[in-house]
């Protein structure tokens, strides 16, 4: 028993040595690491921050590249002039396991740009690192950065620099699968990969997006009925105007100056002689005896005064007649 124990002892550490030397060795190293440009832009989001931008490539050359991503496998830094990493970001794996051309971005706030002592123009670099759980040697590259815009403007750079490196990785077969721009604004696949390399991109690079969402503008004024007001004197003095005046003033008598009614008696006498009319016409339909017309006619006569569309005057004036008519009939011509 105690001879398998003490062979146990021995075969276990070789077996954890060995599997450490199969996973330091697992993966091949790039032909070169390179970083064709670094950028850093200032004030991007809030004044004071930092944002660095670099175009990098870990080229395979014509050997596959790794399955695992090399967002796990390499580590990208901003590097100082003495050599201190400031601080990390790790690269977008989105197309070709992020291995050839791509970017990467790291962003520092105000607060981080002033705990690291960053100075706008040091000898800084952007710093791209194999990781040693995945290489030995380590690929690295470290690459001088270009200052863009330390304030006002860094928008307009950073669109510029963006394009620049679309166009370039769009030109690549691997990227075949992922097109990042179109006319100078991002396609589809473009707004996912570089909405992750650069932070509110919508925010600081609007214009790269086909479509935008902006705030109106609004501005308070002061509200009078002066239109409306030009409207009630829109038509005056036209023919249209003058035909309906002319009209209502016959009628109905509509005007403020005059002191005349014949307009409005017209139209009430005109709607009873209508109504009594029709009135008369059904009677007689329904009796058959025309001579019932006169009755239906005194009984409009009084309706209409009663409801004020027959002057009372003309009433009296009806009344008085088929008086004398009647009593005519009935005295002076019997009696003759």
């Amino acid at each position: 028993m105690i001879k398998k124990l003490l062979l146990l002892l021995i075969i276990l550490p070789g077996v954890f040595f060995t599997a450490g030397i199969v996973h330091a060795s697992y993966l091949t190293s790039p032909t070169s690491t390179t970083q064709p440009a670094v950028y850093a832009y200032g004030s991007l989001i809030e004044a004071g921050d930092l944002f660095l931008l670099s175009h990098y490539n870990i080229d395979y050359g014509s050997n596959p590249v790794p399955s695992t991503p090399s967002s796990e496998s390499f580590i990208t830094a901003y590097q100082d002039s003495s050599g201190s990493l400031i601080s990390t970001g790790a690269i977008v794996d989105q197309v070709n396991n992020g291995y050839g051309q791509g970017a990467f971005g790291i962003y520092l706030s105000a607060a981080e740009v002033t705990a690291g002592a960053i100075t706008w123009g040091d000898s800084d670099f952007g710093y791209l690192l194999g990781n040693p759980s995945f290489f030995s040697p380590l690929p690295s590259d470290s690459t001088a950065i270009t200052w863009r815009s330390e304030t006002g403007g860094g928008n307009t750079t950073l669109v510029a620099d963006i394009q620049t490196i679309s166009a370039t990785l769009d030109a690549l077969s691997y990227w075949s699968s992922c097109t990042l721009i179109s006319s100078g604004t991002l396609a589809t696949c473009g707004e996912t990969y570089w909405a992750a390399i650069v932070p509110s991109l919508s925010s600081v690079a609007p214009s790269l997006y086909s479509g935008t969402i902006t705030n109106p503008d609004f501005s308070e004024r002061t509200f009078t009925n002066s239109y409306g007001d030009s409207l009630d004197t829109y038509w005056d003095g036209s023919s249209q105007v003058n035909a309906f005046d002319g009209l209502a003033t016959y009628l109905f008598n509509y005007d403020p100056a005059g002191t005349s009614k014949i307009g409005l008696i017209y139209t009430r006498l005109l709607i009873m002689a209508i109504g009594t009319v029709i009135a008369i016409a059904v009677m007689v339909r329904v009796t058959g005896n025309f001579v019932i017309a006169f009755p239906v006619l005194a009984v409009c006569m009084i309706g209409g005064t009663i409801i004020n569309l027959v002057p009372l005057q003309l009433t009296l004036i009806s009344a008085f007649i088929s008086l004398a008519i009647v009593g005519y009939t009935l005295w002076l011509k019997r009696a003759t």
